[in-house]
């Protein structure tokens, strides 16, 4: 395969003296009838820029609606949010959505490729929101992506003629379009056979061993095994945060 080039862009913009994402008092609260959940709850956390991180707990424990803070598609009820200088928590919906499309790659558990357009188009359409890598260069990055995660003999196919580790490649691929220094992924193997499962997890592991920040939320410990540390969460708040030594 060949190896990715990288999109000219400024480095992260966190020192190596601070985190790359910095979270504060977060709390998320949602209606329940008269009263709120409280899907977070004062929670604090800081992680680095290279980390491979795992979130891991019990359904409900707040797993999701953490990485739904850290990417920006959700905003916190009270706290503050940092990824390198930018305060999330501050931004408008239309400034969230344009960091989150240069800053952050995100694989979904179930794909949300587009059903209706190529595995090629799916990947050129992420470039095309953003605007980040230059109109002549997409369509080489675009092969260039899928040729890394082992489909680029299936660029014209529609997802729908694809297996469910080829579609999480896919999504793999997309995420990757626009050079993003945070991967993170939701179950990225929850709906994919073990051996399956294992490619996917190599592959990330590979874009951290480029430079990445990789957040995973799994209940999958042979995951969580594999990664630089795994925080648990329990009723919206941490419980364990444990750096593994490294390998």
């Amino acid at each position: 395969m060949t190896a990715l080039s990288h999109i000219d862009r400024p480095p992260a913009s966190a020192s190596p003296a601070t985190s790359l994402i910095r979270a504060s008092g977060l709390s998320r609260l949602f209606p329940l009838g008269e009263r709120q959940f409280a899907a977070l709850s004062d929670l604090s956390i800081s992680i680095d820029a290279g980390e491979s991180v795992a979130i891991v707990g019990r359904s409900g424990s707040g797993k999701s609606t953490l990485l739904n803070l850290i990417t920006g598609i959700d905003r916190p009820t009270r706290g503050m949010i940092h990824v390198g200088d930018t305060a999330l928590h501050e931004l408008s919906e239309n400034a969230l959505t344009a960091w989150r499309g240069r800053s952050v790659g995100i694989v979904f558990q179930f794909f949300q490729l587009l059903p209706t357009l190529s595995v090629l188009d799916n990947v050129l359409l992420a470039m095309d929101f953003v605007g980040v890598v230059p109109v002549k260069q997409r369509s080489e990055r675009a092969m260039h992506l899928l040729e890394r995660v082992g489909l680029e003999q299936h660029a014209t196919k529609l997802p729908s003629g694809l297996s469910g580790g080829e579609l999480q490649r896919a999504a793999v691929a997309r995420a990757l379009a626009n050079d993003p220094p945070i991967l993170v992924a939701d179950e990225p193997t929850g709906n994919l056979d073990s051996k399956t499962g294992e490619i996917i997890v190599d592959l990330l592991l590979e874009m951290v061993a480029g430079g990445r920040t990789l957040i995973v939320v799994t209940h999958d410990v042979a995951i969580s095994a594999q990664l630089s540390r795994v925080v648990t969460l329990a009723d919206g708040a941490i419980v364990s945060d444990i750096a593994r030594a490294a390998r």
